[in-house]
Parts: C-alpha cells; sequence; structure tokens
C-alpha cells in the first residue's frame, strides 16, 4: 500500500485494503494511517477524510499518529478552521498531542498566514509545558519557526512601508 501511495496512487493503495479486507483481513490502523497521508500527500484530502470516518465507524480509533496525519493534510489545502477543529476533537476524545503534533500545527497557522493565531498557540504550548510529553527541544523548534516567521513579517512590512506608493503619479494625472 505504500508503495502505491509513494507512486501518488492512493486509489490503488485503498483497493488493496478492501481486497485485504474481503479476503478476511483486518486492516489496522497503520494500513489506514499510510492511504490517508497517501491521499493528504496527492491533495485529496476530502477523500482521505472519507476514509479517517470509515476507520472510525469501523469501531478503530485513530491515534495521535492518524490524527496528525489528517490535521496536516488539512493545513496543507488552506483548511486551518477544520485542521483546528480535529486537533480540538483529538484532544477531547482523550488523545494528547506529540511533539510533532504541536509542530504540524504551528507550521499550518503559519503557512496560512495566521501568525496572530501561531504566536498564541505557541504561547498555549508553553503554557501547557508542564507535561512531560513535550520535549524541550520541541520548545526549542517552535520558537525558532515562529521567531522566523515574525522577523519575516517585520521585514516584509519594512519593506512595504518604504514604498513609495505615489511613486510616477500626481494628483493632476488622474482623470474622471
Amino acid at each position: 500500500m505504500g508503495g502505491y501511495c509513494l507512486q501518488g496512487q492512493p486509489d490503488k493503495a485503498n483497493e488493496l485494503l478492501d481486497l485485504m479486507a474481503g479476503e478476511g483481513l483486518k486492516p489496522d490502523r497503520v494500513s489506514y494511517a499510510v492511504i490517508i497521508d497517501g491521499y493528504c500527500k496527492n491533495k485529496k484530502v476530502d477523500r482521505a477524510w472519507e476514509i479517517f470516518e470509515g476507520m472510525r465507524h469501523k469501531g478503530l480509533k485513530p491515534d495521535v499518529c492518524v490524527y496528525s496525519i489528517m490535521i496536516q493534510g488539512l493545513f496543507c489545502v488552506g483548511r486551518s478552521e477544520d485542521a483546528l477543529k480535529l486537533f480540538d476533537d483529538m484532544k477531547t476524545v482523550g488523545l494528547v498531542a506529540n511533539s510533532y503534533t504541536y509542530c504540524i500545527v504551528l507550521d499550518g497557522l503559519l503557512n496560512n498566514g495566521r501568525i496572530d493565531d501561531a504566536t498564541l498557540f505557541y504561547y498555549e504550548v508553553m503554557d501547557y509545558h508542564t507535561h512531560p510529553t513535550i520535549a524541550n527541544s520541541t520548545l526549542v523548534e517552535l520558537t525558532s519557526r515562529l521567531d522566523f516567521f515574525k522577523e519575516r513579517r517585520s521585514q516584509l512590512m519594512e519593506q512595504l512601508h518604504n514604498l513609495d506608493l505615489n511613486y510616477g503619479t500626481t494628483a493632476q494625472e488622474f482623470h474622471y
């Protein structure tokens, strides 16, 4: 299945999953994770969501890894609200985000231009740092990513302020 997904053919991987089920083999979370990841990487997030939901309807509870894959897929296609809702749902069902998941959410927010939300998220993670699953290296990683984007945003704002928006025009050049 992973080979098909790597070749950009998640539909064939899903057919193999169905074939396995038809032969009496019960696909596990890893099988579903591979298929969901394949669809997400091919920007077929709606199909990945169907597989994710189908997995849950079959009684297989997604773990943090499967949630992280789906969250990342949603962010990659610009569906940051859906990604954040899924992140909250993951916590609601009792799963604890890991370092990888925190980086996915922060990167997703930053890459979708939501720097203020990313900053707020970062500080929420910092407040939650008492939880032992959040390694110091994750906080360093989150800090460096956030600092990079803030610095880049600051540079862009400075460049915008330095632009002479009236360059080459005068009030007399406008005709109504």
